[in-house]
Parts: C-alpha cells; structure tokens; sequence
C-alpha cells in the first residue's frame, strides 16, 4: 500500500515497527524449523531480516525478510519487502533531494501470516525438489 508523507504518523510508524518486530521472530523460528533438515542434505540455508537506513519515514529506508539458499548446483534467494521509503523524481528513484522529488512510502499488504506461509511455501518447494 502507498503513502505519501501527510500519511507518514505515529499510528503507522507502530504499524511498521510491530510488523518487522514479528518477521525477526519469524525469522528466528524458520531458521530453527528448517536448518537441521539443509545441513543434513549439506545446503547452506539461511534467513535474513535486512534494514537499510535509520528513520522510517527518510529515505532511502526499507526492511525485508529473505531466505537464502545454497544448494550443489543450485541457488535461490527469495525476498519479501516489508517497508519501503523512497525519493523520486518523475517516477524515478532517486538519491539525493532534488527540487520537485517526492518522498513516498510503500507498505507490505501481506500480514505475517501471508508472509511466513509464502516463506515455508518456498522452502518446502526448494526441499521436495533436491
């Protein structure tokens, strides 16, 4: 969902800050549910809650769960973004402030829920294939 700065409150700054506070849990309790079963088949498995940047609301921000996996002969990283906050210049990301760049914000639609089914969805696939 997009937000433009008159939308960036308190209310969604809690919103953002609780939803990434549930993925790094998410993630803790991924790596423990599928790390023995990778190691055992002697794949490097592993997933990362990534943040780039200190405000929310100032870019560049954003946050995202990943899985990576490294397989024999096979590889795959599958991200999911959580928030985003960017500056743009006619639809361009940009940056730097430029005069007439626009700083808007991009939630996730996806619940924790969504996300930790779509994350197992994936390890499951990557699983039943190798």
């Amino acid at each position: 969902m997009k937000y433009q700065p008159f939308e960036f409150t308190n209310e969604l700054r809690e919103k953002i800050t609780i939803t990434e506070s549930k993925l790094k849990q998410l993630r803790r309790i991924i790596f423990k549910d599928y790390h023995i079963l990778f190691s055992r088949k002697d794949i490097e498995f592993d997933v990362f809650f990534e943040r780039e940047g200190l405000d929310l609301f100032t870019p560049p921000y954003h946050s995202a769960l990943s899985v990576g996996i490294v397989g024999n002969d096979d590889e795959m990283v599958h991200t999911l973004w959580i928030w985003e906050c960017e500056r743009s210049f006619l639809g361009l990301p940009v940056t730097t402030h430029i005069p007439g760049s626009k700083v808007s914000g991009n939630l996730s639609d996806q619940t924790s829920d969504q996300i930790e089914e779509e994350l197992r969805e994936v390890i499951e696939e990557f699983l039943s294939e190798v």
